[in-house]
Formats: C-alpha cells, sequence, structure tokens
C-alpha cells in the first residue's frame, strides 16, 4: 500500500470540497451590540449568534456605548456627565475596566488599528479624532494631551474659525495602504477624506468622496454615520440617516451608488448604525428607535429582519476586525 499512487480526486469530491469552501467561507459572525431596554437603568452589551439568533449578555454599559471588536478585546467608549472614557471588556464579559479618559463628548465612535492595536476616537461635539493611549493611571481631572491622547484632527488645526464648520462624523481604517478615513458634514457638504494612518490629518490629506461623486446632501440633517471599508474589493460602503451606500475608491471614478434606501414614511426611522460581514457578503443595520437588526446582501437586494430585540431597540452593531 505504501508504494501506490495516491487516489486523484474525481469531479465529484472536488465539486463536494468546493462547495464545504463555499459554506464555511459564508458562515456568519457573531454580532455584537449595544441595546436599550425601557426598563433597565443600563444599556446592554451583548452578542448574537446570527446562526441560532440567540444572544447572550456580556456587560452592563452606561451613557452610550460605540463599540470597535478585536481578537482580544471589546472596545466601548462611553460618555456621562462626569466621564468621558475609552474602556476594555474581554469577549466573555468577565473584565470591564477604563482604559484612559478621553476629551470628548457626545456620540463617540471608536476604531481600532488591527496591525498595532492602536485605538481611534471621534466626536461630532468637540470636532476631534484621537489616538487614545492604554496607560490609564487613575489620575484625577481631565485627560492631558500628550498623557493620555493625542490629536490627530481638530477644527482648531485646520484653520477653521468657526465652530463646526468640519464635523468629523465616523472613520474607517485601510491597513493595507496604511490610510485613515473620516467623513465630514452636518453644517457643511459631506465628504470624505484620507490620510496616512497614525498621522495628523493634514499630513498628506486628500479628498476621496464629496458630493460631485454623487453623495446624497440632505439639508436637514446628512451626517455619514458608520463606514467600512472591503479589504479585497475598495468598495467603501457607508450609511447616513437616508440609505446605504457604495463607491470603488481604488479607480479614479468614484461614483457613490445609493444601494439601500430607507422607508420614512412612517415618520423619521433612519439608519443609526451600520456593520458589513465581507465574507459572507451581508449588510447589517439598526433603524432610530426601532428593535429590528435588518440584514441584506452587499448589492442591498434580498432586505430581511434577522433578529429583534425583545423590548428594548439596538443602536450600535460590531463584527470583529
Amino acid at each position: 500500500f505504501l508504494n501506490e499512487e495516491p487516489m486523484k480526486p474525481t469531479l465529484r469530491t472536488l465539486s463536494a470540497l468546493a462547495l464545504i469552501t463555499l459554506s464555511y467561507n459564508a458562515l456568519a459572525k457573531d454580532l455584537y451590540l449595544v441595546s436599550s431596554y425601557d426598563d433597565k437603568p443600563y444599556n446592554e452589551l451583548q452578542i448574537l449568534d446570527l446562526d441560532t439568533k440567540e444572544t447572550s449578555k456580556l456587560a452592563d454599559i452606561n451613557y452610550g456605548g460605540r463599540l470597535a471588536v478585536t481578537e482580544n478585546s471589546i472596545y466601548v467608549t462611553t460618555s456621562s456627565p462626569s466621564t468621558q472614557a475609552l474602556s476594555r471588556v474581554t469577549l466573555d464579559g468577565q473584565k470591564y475596566r477604563m482604559v484612559n479618559r478621553i476629551p470628548m463628548t457626545g456620540d463617540i465612535p471608536v476604531v481600532v488599528d488591527k496591525e498595532t492595536g492602536q485605538v481611534y476616537t471621534s466626536s461630532i461635539t468637540q470636532d476631534t479624532v484621537v489616538e487614545v493611549y492604554p496607560d490609564y493611571t487613575d489620575s484625577p481631572g481631565a485627560p492631558i494631551e500628550g498623557e493620555d491622547f493625542r490629536f490627530i484632527f481638530g477644527d482648531t488645526m485646520e484653520e477653521c474659525g468657526i465652530a463646526y464648520c468640519a464635523n468629523n462624523t465616523a472613520l474607517a481604517i485601510d491597513n493595507a495602504n496604511e490610510r485613515m478615513y473620516m467623513a465630514l458634514g452636518v453644517n457643511q457638504e459631506t465628504e470624505v477624506i484620507s490620510f496616512p494612518l497614525g498621522e495628523h490629518s493634514t499630513v498628506d490629506r486628500r479628498q476621496e468622496l464629496s458630493v460631485e461623486d454623487g453623495i446624497d446632501h440632505y439639508e436637514d440633517w446628512h451626517k455619514i454615520i458608520a463606514m467600512h471599508l472591503d479589504p479585497k474589493d475598495k468598495f467603501l460602503y457607508f450609511a447616513n440617516e437616508h440609505g446605504i451606500y457604495r463607491a470603488n475608491i481604488k479607480g479614479e471614478s468614484r461614483k457613490v451608488e445609493k444601494i439601500l434606501s430607507i422607508d420614512e414614511s412612517n415618520g423619521f426611522e433612519g439608519v443609526v448604525d451600520m456593520e458589513v460581514d465581507f465574507d459572507a457578503g451581508k449588510l447589517y443595520w439598526v433603524q432610530i428607535g426601532k428593535p429590528e437588526i435588518y440584514s441584506a446582501d452587499l448589492s442591498g437586494e434580498n432586505v430581511k429582519v434577522e433578529y429583534v430585540t425583545q423590548g428594548g431597540t439596538t443602536f450600535e452593531l460590531a463584527f470583529m476586525d
């Protein structure tokens, strides 16, 4: 038997292997989420198994709960009347501790560089983006620049001249090209810019998308609230309150395509957060004040309800980077 040649795979076995590989690659990831309940004093950090549709509670979150999930940790930003902070939760929810205080209030998006582990947070209210240092020493008082954080973007540094002229509303990281993507808008025409990852926004800054490329501009409210970059095809997927969009940012033609419109016939029910599972080829999003988590193909087709939050609403989604 040792001298026999290995059995050559038949067309049937190759087809079976291909189907197994395809099924494995298309398996849905676990979805991390933050939900709010009318009868509970805290928001809940949960994990949703998209195959079984079962959730498990990981931690109670006070005052907010923007998420970024890595292989080792869940990062959560919180903003209360007394403390604005970046915290870290273990994947099993057993340990929950503050990483550092941050100089921001309001809604505080967070992204993590998966290559270096550097954490970045932003805020519309302060018009800033900072790199947060993970060396909290429980020192009293406000966070100190150079000790607790480093500015990446700020309106005063941008020679803005007036407050709220360049509100940053969402962040995304392109590790392949080592660039940070930032959405600007609210009190100006919406645009997406990029600059070298880890550098200040004035270093090699370039405009990636603008209203001239087809970004919908709304006079009342038009901020981009989530951005995700496909690492393979270099499509940028993003959402505002009125829909979900994508644009090919690797070529000269960067026309924005609106792939899904949000039904506002029953009042304002716009997108409040969006996530993308590029391996499975699916979009996930939640809408203002609604308990449903929706999904669709990357083309915006086959919309369905993936999960319903019982007795509450979900306002933040995250996959493991």
